[in-house]
């Protein structure tokens, strides 16, 4: 099967993912092609899909553009003139549906079997790019997107999300309950991922977070938490891997609060010096808002990293037996959980990132994505 990955940017750390996604699919006998706005590969990525960038054109009248017209009607012509006629008839200008087959102009010319936008928000200006294709159109569901037009996740021949609980709040939100659908949980290679539990001795405790710096991961409340926990006399060290928007807004709280000695802003890192953070840390705090199912947490407990987390659903956490869960955006309760595991034995902590581990070997695996994948794509 020939199945067309239409993604923003293939090279961010969070969505190593659809790398992993990507290589199951070839190593099933799949011919993947990645469309993107942008892409730098990391060397370990073991995929052969072709990636396909979309088109810059920065002046209207120039050689370029015509160069550009000349090729898309020479090698996708009929695809191109469909997709414009479709924006037509749906109440597009025709300045805006002339847009949208550029937008996709980088796609058209594929001979595809399933077109996937790998995030719901990717759909707009590409509604109909798949129907004149003359392909299947697949839209994901992984979490943050989710609050998407209900009539954008409508048009689509089905559905791929992270959970049931994506599923059931789409529903929520206007998604038709006769869309197909079908439930693909994150993974994990645990045989790249060692469990080095890093055993606390009761001197400094070191505390990690993983995701970028969006008010979504809630690292202000983690931080907060931290104040509160260094006011009891809690001696602690944190990082915070990720940047982003929020970033000069959470070293402005590390000054006002006082953790300037306390916390390491270490920004984005590939995903093995991601991983190398995970095993010199004790805890991992997970303050996250909404996840579709958070691939920093399954990575944390395959790796034996005690985690904390909120009580949302994508939040893979089961508390007491594999972690702790807190209400969200709850400082107090937070501060209540890191307690929690400061006064559990020695034994105690170890089951419970026993327990996860098992759990993540279980349920998250990369065997089991590639039955999930493959049923998927059948």
């Amino acid at each position: 099967m020939k199945i067309g990955y239409v993604c923003l940017d293939t090279s961010h750390y969070s969505e190593r993912f659809l790398w992993d996604e990507i290589r199951l699919l070839e190593q099933a006998g799949h011919e993947v092609t990645i469309f993107s706005k942008f892409h730098r590969l990391d060397t370990d990525l073991e995929v052969k899909a072709r990636i396909v960038r979309a088109h810059r054109i920065q002046r209207i009248f120039s050689f370029k553009t015509i160069r550009f017209a000349v090729a898309l009607l020479f090698n996708a012509f009929v695809p191109a003139v469909k997709l414009y006629r479709l924006e037509r008839r749906h109440n597009s200008t025709v300045t805006s549906a002339l847009k949208r087959v550029y937008y996709s102009s980088h796609i058209l010319p594929y001979n595809l079997d399933q077109l996937v936008f790998t995030f719901a928000p990717i759909v707009e200006n590409r509604l109909f790019v798949a129907k004149a294709m003359n392909t299947q159109m697949v839209v994901c569901l992984r979490g943050y997107d989710v609050k998407i037009n209900a009539d954008y996740l409508n048009q689509a021949d089905k559905l791929f999300v992270r959970s049931n609980d994506l599923y059931h709040y789409a529903l929520l939100h206007g998604l038709h309950p006769e869309m197909k659908y079908n439930v693909v949980p994150s993974a994990v290679d645990v045989n790249k991922i060692y469990f080095k539990p890093k055993v606390w001795q009761g001197d400094v405790l070191n505390i990690l977070s993983i995701g970028r710096a969006h008010w979504k991961k809630g690292h202000e409340y983690t931080l907060l938490a931290l104040h509160l926990l260094a006011k009891e006399g809690l001696d602690f060290r944190y990082t915070l891997v990720g940047s982003g928007a929020e970033t000069p807004k959470l070293l402005f709280m590390v000054k006002m609060l006082g953790l300037e000695n306390r916390v390491v802003f270490v920004g984005s890192l590939s995903h093995s010096h991601a991983v190398e953070q995970l095993y010199t840390s004790h805890v991992l705090i997970h303050s996250s808002l909404s996840e579709g199912c958070s691939n920093v947490l399954l990575e944390a407990q395959a790796a034996g990293v005690f985690c904390i987390a909120s009580n949302i659903p994508g939040n893979q956490v089961i508390d007491k037996q594999t972690g702790l869960l807190y209400e969200k955006c709850n400082v107090t309760e937070l501060v209540a959980a890191v307690n929690v595991f400061l006064q559990l034995d020695k034994e105690q902590r170890e089951n419970m990132v026993h327990q996860a581990r098992k759990r993540i070997e279980a349920d998250f695996s990369m065997e089991v994505l590639s039955r999930h994948l493959i049923a998927f794509y059948k």
